[in-house]
């Protein structure tokens, strides 16, 4: 059971039960009673919303319905940046398989009318894309319908293999890199975005993304040194690094 309550501890809404409490669900309540009491609903819940509801379509698991695909293209950085920008993309992590440097895309196909295709599509257009690891067997059939349907001959289609782990390098989110926000606890899809609209030359945008405690985060770095960076890393063991270090107290 969830319940959404204000500064005094009183309900906002009535109490959730458990098949209600997916972070989907939670977020987009919490926004329409924000926008009840004519409280304008903060970036970081919207986001929040867009990204669970990504990573969990139509209620069904990662194996029937991954949301992802995981790409070879000439230039990882500059796809990196352009992915972010794309239409319904939630988020997108730059690595290596084995000797190859990839680019995996989460997308949303529910709310927005991106699609596996779509990206491919864009990724053909765009990128000079080598490689497409599909993550099952519906992926892997639609992909090589993709490839015919333009005849292009030269790009490798493959299963993502359990052993086949995306590593992380040196040039992920490179923007993000910079100054402070290197040890930012930052969702995969907060991540995305602030990587671009730095790139962009709009900390201020930036800032905009996040949530109240992620802005004292943000202020405390600019005087505590912190010694691990956060890119790509769980938000919630980035939070605790961060108190480990003493950064930042939640109490």
């Amino acid at each position: 059971m969830v319940r959404i309550v204000n500064e005094k501890g009183n309900d906002l809404v009535v109490k959730l039960e458990d098949d209600m409490c997916n972070m989907a669900n939670i977020c987009d309540i919490m926004i329409k009673s924000l926008q009840r009491k004519e409280i304008p609903p903060l970036m970081y819940l919207k986001l929040l919303k867009k990204e669970k509801q990504a990573l969990n379509p139509r209620g069904k698991s990662h194996a029937e319905d991954p949301q992802e695909i995981v790409l070879a293209t000439k230039s990882i950085v500059r796809a990196e940046l352009d992915f972010a920008d794309a239409e319904g993309v939630v988020a997108t992590q730059v690595g290596k398989i084995g000797s190859t440097e990839v680019i995996k895309v989460t997308y949303d196909s529910v709310a927005t009318a991106q699609s596996f295709e779509g990206i491919i599509r864009h990724a053909l257009f765009h990128h000079d894309l080598q490689r497409i690891f599909c993550i099952n067997e519906v992926q892997e059939e639609a992909a090589q319908k993709e490839i015919l349907k333009f005849e292009v001959t030269h790009i490798k289609i493959s299963l993502l293999r359990p052993a086949e782990i995306i590593k992380p390098i040196r040039i992920t989110k490179i923007f993000l890199q910079r100054d402070s926000w290197r040890f930012m606890p930052l969702t995969p899809f907060q991540a995305t975005l602030v990587n671009l609209t730095l790139w962009k030359g709009r900390p201020d945008v930036a800032a905009s993304l996040l949530s109240p405690r992620q802005r004292a985060i943000l202020e405390a770095l600019e005087t505590k040194h912190a010694r691990r960076s956060a890119i790509d890393v769980d938000i919630s063991l980035a939070w605790d690094r961060l108190e480990a270090d003493g950064v930042f107290c939640w109490l």
